[in-house]
């Protein structure tokens, strides 16, 4: 079975997506067969297979290379807060451009990645929706 997928990987011009395919053996089981970590060490290449993962963790890494836009994408953030209630709820962010899109992604980017890490497996096999040699979309 193959899956759609990619590698992300902090270089020192940016961050590289290099769009793959996995096949399971690639594929870990302890994130239900959508993460390939080749190891340890955060300058190697994550896989996903998660189009939210590729994202949360495409911006991660672009944040750590770019520290200085940390404030601007938490000020961007908390620009809506003036119309929120105390939980949040009601906070409104005006996207104008793309850099103000941009600033959007970022800032929700560790939301996406907590909203799409999965739990530890339950399952010692691969799903079953990818047939032999097709990328289930």
């Amino acid at each position: 079975m193959i899956f759609p997928g990619a590698f992300v990987s902090k270089t020192e011009d940016g961050v590289h997506v290099l769009f793959t395919v996995f096949d399971d053996t690639d594929l870990s089981e302890s994130s239900q067969w959508t993460e390939a970590l080749q190891n340890e060490d955060p300058t190697m290449p994550a896989g996903f297979v998660h189009p939210g993962m590729i994202i949360a963790e495409t911006a991660r890494r672009f944040l750590e290379g770019r520290p200085e836009l940390k404030p601007a994408v938490e000020a961007f953030m908390a620009s809506g807060n003036s119309q929120a209630d105390s939980a949040g709820s009601g906070a409104v962010c005006t996207v104008r451009s793309v850099e103000e899109f941009g600033l959007l992604c970022l800032g929700l980017a560790a939301r996406l990645e907590e909203s799409t890490r999965v739990r530890p497996a339950s399952s010692s096999t691969p799903p079953g929706d990818a047939v032999d040699g097709e990328i289930p979309f």
